[in-house]
């Protein structure tokens, strides 16, 4: 069996990802897959729900699934595309915007106790390399999409 730091880059960012969400999830009461939904609607009006399932790469029907949920909830409002009656716009409701506020709130705390222990320096080299990361893996994507 491999020990820890033996572990693949891929493989220690799922481990990461997978711990986070759950803590996450735990602290903050709310399901993991809102955390996604309330940031990414918390930084526009509105979006089709195509739009949605495009930008965080859910399955369309995970997405229809979540965003009914977080409508009963009452945190989204969903009203007919004015230019396609058959498309459905998304947006966050007053309660919503709530919601996303305190999620900032609980992912600060969360970052703060993740980083605990690190140096001001150290702490800004994980954030730049996780960055680095994330935009390679979207430009991999975004090559592998083009080759399709």
């Amino acid at each position: 069996m491999k020990k820890h730091s033996d572990l693949a880059l891929v493989t220690d960012l799922g481990l990461a990802y997978q711990l986070v969400a759950r803590v996450f999830a735990r602290q903050s009461g709310a399901p993991e897959s809102r955390l996604y939904f309330l940031r990414l609607l918390a930084s526009v009006a509105e979006l089709s729900q195509s739009e949605i399932a495009e930008r965080l790469g859910s399955d369309p029907a995970t997405v229809t699934r979540t965003i009914q949920d977080m409508e009963k909830q009452g945190l989204v409002a969903r009203r007919p595309a004015p230019y396609d009656s058959r498309i459905s716009l998304v947006r966050l409701s007053a309660e919503g915007k709530k919601a996303a506020t305190e999620q900032e709130k609980d992912l600060a705390r969360l970052e703060a106790q993740l980083l605990h222990g690190l140096s001001r320096e150290a702490a800004r080299g994980l954030l730049e390399g996780l960055e680095h990361v994330v935009r390679r893996a979207k430009a991999l994507k975004m090559a592998e999409e083009g080759k399709s």
